[in-house]
């Protein structure tokens, strides 16, 4: 609840006996960032204050804790705060919707604090936010809340491969949460949904407990380390494998860059195995003709020959010159 005298947010004395900043600080000592959710609302989907016309007292608030990451959801919008129709000028970024983040983003209020915070922004893919979410934030909602379940995967994937061009180093799809951990996917699915969020340069979170396999896929350090490259901050892209390829919906074949070589990324999206093949001379990053090594990013090896694809599985190779 707010403070009837400063109207800043005062934490749950129940569950924060000791203030949010004292679990900022645990968090911190272990070498780790803390992230808080916030709402362009008067409220929270659970009821708690929104930050619409407090955007400057909750900012500073936010900093004063220690906060690093600010997800900031669309509920409970006034009627006169939101968007019915689009605006005469086309430009969304004029928008109601895009006005509500900016007040608050790296603009806005959280400009003006000391450290920097990171800023997401959720509003579920509306108010075309692809267009001007880089000059608000960091990174976007592209679609409703996640679920653990292969037609989820496929489709959020299907969405975001629309839009890769608005990704960049400092601004960033957010297809939200992973859901490996939570008993509705095989294996297979799990690796893809692990490895299409990394090649797809998601913000890369889970909520609840995994057991030690699906660690290993999360904390794959090839994979991550094509997520998190210090040099090319673009997400892979789709791309044709082969003359006469079939369309499917979402791509199978990606392509990509990183300072440790060129990558490529195969989803199989058929229901049985199938052997997935690929041309060097399609592959956009490698551009021209040569020896190739080919290194799978999930062993650990390096590969010859064909790769034989389990139902709903993702290859990730490193390819180099040799």
């Amino acid at each position: 609840m707010r403070n009837s005298t400063t109207q800043r947010i005062d934490p749950d004395p129940i569950k924060f006996p000791d203030g949010i900043s004292s679990v900022a600080d645990r968090v911190h000592a272990l070498g780790l960032k803390i992230g808080i959710y916030g709402d362009t609302g008067t409220a929270t989907r659970s009821g708690f204050p929104g930050s619409l016309g407090m955007e400057v007292i909750d900012a500073a608030t936010f900093n004063e804790w220690g906060i690093n990451y600010l997800k900031y959801d669309s509920c409970n919008v006034p009627g006169n705060w939101s968007d019915s129709w689009q605006p005469e000028d086309g430009d969304w970024y004029n928008s109601n919707s895009a006005v509500r983040y900016c007040q608050m983003g790296q603009s806005g209020a959280l400009a003006q604090q000391c450290r920097p915070i990171q800023f997401t922004l959720c509003n579920w893919g509306n108010a075309d936010v692809q267009d001007w979410e880089a000059r608000v934030g960091h990174s976007w909602r592209m679609s409703s809340d996640s679920s653990a379940s292969w037609s989820y995967i496929t489709s959020i994937i299907t969405t975001n491969v629309t839009y890769l061009s608005a990704i960049g180093f400092y601004a960033h799809s957010d297809v939200d949460m992973m859901e490996i951990e939570n008993g509705a996917l095989t294996i297979q699915e799990q690796r893809t949904h692990s490895a299409a969020w990394a090649f797809l340069k998601s913000p890369h979170y889970t909520l609840n407990k995994p057991d030690d396999t699906q660690v290993t896929l999360i904390k794959n350090a090839e994979l991550l380390a094509f997520h998190q490259d210090t040099t090319n901050g673009t997400s892979a892209y789709p791309f044709t494998p082969y003359a006469g390829a079939p369309t499917t919906s979402p791509p199978e074949y990606y392509s990509g860059s990183s300072s440790a070589g060129s990558h490529v990324f195969i989803i199989n999206t058929s229901s049985s195995t199938a052997t997935k093949t690929f041309a060097f001379s399609s592959v956009p990053e490698l551009g021209q003709a040569g020896t190739w090594k080919v290194h799978d990013m999930w062993l650990g090896t390096d590969l010859s020959g064909t790769y034989t694809a389990q139902a709903h599985d993702t290859a990730a190779y490193r390819i180099t010159a040799v």
